[in-house]
């Protein structure tokens, strides 16, 4: 009889890596494009006039564009990953106290329950770290300006970035 792999009974290290995987590939993308964009924006003063310029200039954004990428891509798969990996080391550690004797519908209750009080208990530290006065002062320390509100609005085919101080 042939013994299951260790990897099939994970239920914290195969949803942890699975998001981090999808956060850095969707980071990837995501910060790859604002690269991009940052870049145009920040050299649109002096455009390339010749072949040579243009190839120069292409090149560069390129090598800025797979920069910010993967730095976005890894700052975004580790946040997922983190939080993945807390959701479900939370539930299996409110899971197993409960469900080592029952059977049957109770055990999948129980599971059920371990699922929901986790995600309340994350999403409720979440909200306390993002709103304590830590956070806003990190903000503060960082960008120079108080609590700030980001407003994105589509002009013609354009994205805007808005920055404004909290009222």
């Amino acid at each position: 009889m042939e013994r299951p792999s260790p990897l099939s009974r994970s239920p914290i290290l195969v949803p942890t890596v699975s998001a981090s995987i999808v956060g850095f590939v969707s980071g990837l993308v995501s910060s790859g494009k604002l690269s991009a964009a940052q870049f145009t924006c920040e050299n649109l003063h002096r455009l390339p006039t010749s072949r040579r310029e243009a190839y120069l200039f292409q090149k560069t954004k390129n090598y800025r564009i797979i920069l910010g990428g993967l730095k976005g891509g890894l700052r975004s798969g580790a946040r997922l990953g983190a939080w993945t990996g807390a959701f479900c080391s939370l539930k299996e550690l409110l899971r197993i106290p409960f469900t080592s004797s029952m059977t049957g519908e109770h055990q999948n209750w129980c599971r059920s329950m371990a699922g929901a009080l986790s995600g309340f208990t994350l999403a409720l530290g979440a909200s306390v770290i993002c709103e304590s006065d830590f956070f806003h002062h990190s903000l503060h320390l960082q960008y120079g300006i108080h609590p700030i509100l980001l407003l994105f609005t589509q002009g013609e085919g354009e994205l805007v970035v808005c920055l404004r101080e909290a009222t």
